[in-house]
């Protein structure tokens, strides 16, 4: 390539040439504005402008030195070259024939499309690089959650298991299956049933119940118990107040210890973030004790109705022995020692202050009035009290005396009350009432019982 000179005056090509090596050189030495013009081929240089951008050039005149293509056909084969023409007639026409010469005949232009095609290569290989090295940070990353979720997954669930069995009371839990999968200590003390011979089995029923083909957990996954209180087979549920959906009752399970216990059962369902039931979990309360309580409470009120009832009769025979008591007093007065009636007044006498003290003792075990404890004669309280006592024994039951002291050193409630408890424990067998230590002096009081 080289670059010229153009005269002043004259459109044509002076003696001064610069040789250069390279097309684009030559295209910036003239953009640059030092030289005239710059003689290369004319594609060529067109591709080579569009390529560095170079606005300030333009190309003009005839070609220098002309290079004719043509194509050949086979001789008399005029049909072929007349299409041939008729074609590129066309195109010239059209405009194409630029387009087509800068694609087919342009070595320039293979080159950018070999550069293009290079590229796109390189653009595609490379993305295809990242994705495999995305996909395989992406499955790391995913492999590290999955292994840090199983790791929280299995420390929720001993956490779980832990918090299930430092429940003290009886509690199991069953999954959807209703095959148990938690069965803590209480419920093992409960029922004798061990953990490890229970879990994974569906077994709960007979554990609790017998014989009894269904428990309280299978009639919520059932849908058994809709109803806030309703009555399934003798037994009675609620609806609890505390967790919503739960159910409870009391229960009486013979197959559970020896006697048999009062069960307080609370069953609820357990359900995913979905709402989807995926299992029941249900406890058990003792209320054995709870029950005897209860039998004691009715049964001290019942005394305690009774001991009203006594007190009420109390005051109103009270009221009778009084006038008994004063009409014998003012005959005796009234009355010579040495007459025959006067010995059947003082018994009479003797008998309403006997009655008046069993009064007295009928207001103080009934609570109706203050106990005024006071040092009495034992030999004569303890007559007066097992006379009191023998019509409410039963027929089995032989009361023995053994008095040997004459000491007043205890207090008549205190040996009417203890009286009433033996007769009350008493359940059979032999059993020994003494005094207590220190009120006991030698040779106190001893009764047995058999």
């Amino acid at each position: 390539m080289f670059l010229c000179t153009i005269g002043a005056t004259e459109n044509r090509v002076t003696d001064s040439l610069i040789i250069v090596k390279e097309a684009t050189d030559a295209l910036k030495l003239l953009a640059s504005g030092k030289h005239d013009c710059a003689v290369l081929p004319r594609l060529h240089g067109l591709d080579l402008l569009k390529d560095l951008k170079l606005n300030n050039i333009e190309t003009f005149g005839p070609p220098i030195l002309v290079k004719h293509l043509c194509f050949a056909v086979a001789e008399g084969n005029s049909n072929l070259l007349a299409e041939l023409n008729e074609g590129l007639f066309a195109i010239h026409l059209s405009g194409e024939y630029d387009e087509i010469y800068l694609k087919w005949f342009s070595v320039h232009e293979q080159e950018k499309r070999m550069g293009r095609l290079t590229t796109y290569v390189l653009l595609m290989v490379g993305t295809i690089i990242i994705i495999l090295l995305t996909f395989v940070f992406w499955n790391g990353t995913l492999k590290r959650k999955v292994a840090q979720k199983t790791e929280e997954l299995c420390q929720n669930e001993a956490r779980l298991n832990q918090i299930v069995e430092g429940i003290p009371i009886p509690t199991y839990v069953v999954d959807e299956t209703r095959t148990v999968t938690h069965w803590n200590k209480a419920c093992e003390i409960l029922t004798g049933v061990a953990s490890d011979t229970i879990i994974g089995t569906k077994k709960y029923c007979s554990s609790f119940y017998g014989n009894r083909p269904y428990a309280t957990i299978d009639l919520l996954m059932d849908h058994v118990l809709t109803k806030r209180i309703q009555q399934y087979e003798n037994t009675t549920y609620r609806e609890s107040t505390i967790v919503k959906g739960a159910f409870e009752a009391e229960c009486y399970l013979k197959n559970i210890d020896v006697n048999g216990k009062w069960l307080y059962v609370t069953a609820a369902l357990l359900k995913d973030q979905a709402g989807k039931v995926d299992g029941a979990i249900e406890t058990w309360q003792d209320l054995t004790a709870y029950k005897q309580l209860e039998k004691q409470l009715i049964q001290s009120q019942k005394m305690e109705a009774i001991g009203t009832l006594a007190g009420g009769i109390a005051h109103d025979f009270n009221n009778i022995l009084s006038a008994v008591i004063g009409y014998a007093e003012l005959a005796t007065m009234d009355i010579p020692k040495e007459s025959s009636t006067h010995n059947p007044l003082k018994k009479i006498l003797s008998a309403g202050l006997r009655a008046k003290k069993l009064v007295n003792q009928i207001l103080t075990f009934s609570r109706q009035t203050e106990d005024n404890p006071q040092p009495v004669q034992l030999s004569v309280i303890v007559k007066e009290t097992l006379e009191f006592m023998l019509p409410s024994l039963p027929p089995s039951i032989e009361v023995r005396q053994n008095i040997q002291s004459e000491h007043r050193c205890f207090r008549e409630s205190d040996l009417f009350s203890r009286a009433g408890r033996s007769w009350s424990w008493l359940r059979g067998g032999c059993e020994q009432e003494s005094l207590p230590k220190p009120l006991r002096p030698p040779g106190a009081l001893r009764q047995k019982i058999a």
